[in-house]
């Protein structure tokens, strides 16, 4: 697993030099966007320090003096869960990509690998195009990108957006993580795929969902301890 710390300390519960208390902050792929707020949000409370670990979804379990950050309804009920905001689920493609908008129909057509070129999808639903794709595009294969299994925004995409059809992940590559997936979208032209709401940039455009329950598409932002938080955990998740 990926390990920083916000700042560096030593192991243990509190460093008897600095009085730092020392938290550990456990976080899937799917949730590495949120690095740079964690060390925002650190610096804003006074005697605490963060050592962060990226972890797999099975990893993730409550621990004494430590944190474990989800997104979606915990698997295990044990531990105090404390919700620290909302993310939702977003499609996108790169901004070469004419596709604007898909529907229900559309998007189980076309992650399912039904869909075999972009000239066939514009044929099945002109108007989710903002123009016809070029000669090269048409001939193209959607770059579909996909996650693991295992994690919470794919078991949400596959839920909701997909409503239960197989996506064609086989064929397909599966991206590690979000911002990972932030980069193959920026860097293929034919490429989509989706990402929480908060990591969309200039690098890429969001496709607008027609015919979807909008809210489904949202789930919680957690944190979650073996022990209810107290003092400057609770000040940090606050």
């Amino acid at each position: 697993p990926e390990t920083s710390a916000i700042p560096v300390e030593q192991g243990g519960r509190q460093t008897p030099d600095s009085g730092l208390r020392v938290v550990q902050v456990d976080y899937t792929a799917v949730l590495d966007w949120l690095t740079p707020i964690i060390a925002s949000c650190a610096n804003e409370v006074s005697g605490i320090s963060l050592v962060t670990s990226q972890v797999t979804a099975s990893q993730l379990e409550p621990r004494e003096d430590g944190i474990f950050l989800l997104w979606g309804d915990p698997t295990d009920s044990s531990g105090s869960v404390y919700q620290v905001g909302t993310e939702k689920l977003v499609i996108v493609v790169n901004p070469k990509n004419p596709l604007i908008s898909i529907t229900p129909e559309v998007s189980r057509l076309l992650f399912s690998g039904l869909v075999k070129t972009y000239g066939d999808l514009y044929a099945e639903c002109p108007d989710c195009f903002s123009a016809a794709p070029g000669n090269e595009l048409a001939s193209e294969k959607p770059g579909l990108g996909f996650y693991p299994g295992e994690d919470a925004i794919q078991q949400l995409f596959e839920k909701v957006v997909m409503g239960g059809t197989p996506v064609a992940v086989s064929s397909n590559p599966v991206i590690p993580s979000t911002l990972a997936m932030r980069q193959y979208i920026a860097e293929t032209p034919g490429s989509i795929g989706f990402l929480p709401s908060r990591t969309v940039d200039e690098t890429m455009r969001q496709v607008a969902l027609e015919g979807f329950e909008l809210a489904s598409l949202s789930m919680p932002l957690l944190a979650v301890t073996a022990d209810a938080p107290q003092g400057q955990d609770l000040l940090w998740l606050g």
